[in-house]
Parts: structure tokens; sequence; C-alpha cells
């Protein structure tokens, strides 16, 4: 958030500005991971840093794919996928 030197209150951008910051930012997180907690922990900061709600993941759930509410009516759509590798390929958007 940035703090309006006119008004001098927090000023939170338009929920489709959010929206489409959040998304560039999940698209700019690499696709393959070591673990899924680094995998989420990047989704997390991005979700963080854009104004929305992390997402809250059991560490025990074998995560595969996940759906979840964000805030302001959004939705956090991931899929983590184990590759033979051993490392994990994830995809990530908010709608």
């Amino acid at each position: 958030m940035t703090l309006c030197t006119e008004c001098k209150r927090n000023h939170v951008p338009a929920l489709a500005t959010r929206t489409s910051k959040v998304n560039a930012g999940l698209s700019a997180l690499p696709t393959y991971w070591n673990t899924r907690s680094e995998a989420m922990d990047a989704v997390n900061t991005v979700l963080e840093s854009n104004g929305f709600d992390p997402a809250t993941v059991e560490a025990y759930n074998p995560l595969r794919s996940l759906h979840t509410e964000v805030g302001d009516g959004k939705w956090l759509s991931v899929s983590l996928y184990r590759m033979e590798s051993g490392r994990y390929e994830l995809v990530a958007y908010v709608n």
C-alpha cells in the first residue's frame, strides 16, 4: 500500500489493479521448486505484497491442488505436480 500525500490515508489500489499485479507476480515465479513449502511460501509472499490473504495449508497436507479464498471475493488456484526428478512444478493464479 502507498500513503496518499494529499489525504494522509492509506491508498489501496483498485481490486482489478491488485488482481492484475498479483497474477503478474505469480506468473513471474519460477516454475520448478525443490519442495512444496518453498513454492507455497513464494505464492504467499506475492499474495501478501498485493493486499491479499495468504493461503493456509496444513504442513502435512499432500498438496496437489488448492482452491481457496484470498479475500475480496477472489480465489487462489494452485497446482503442484511432483515430477520424476522429485521437484515440483507450480501453476498458480487468482481469479
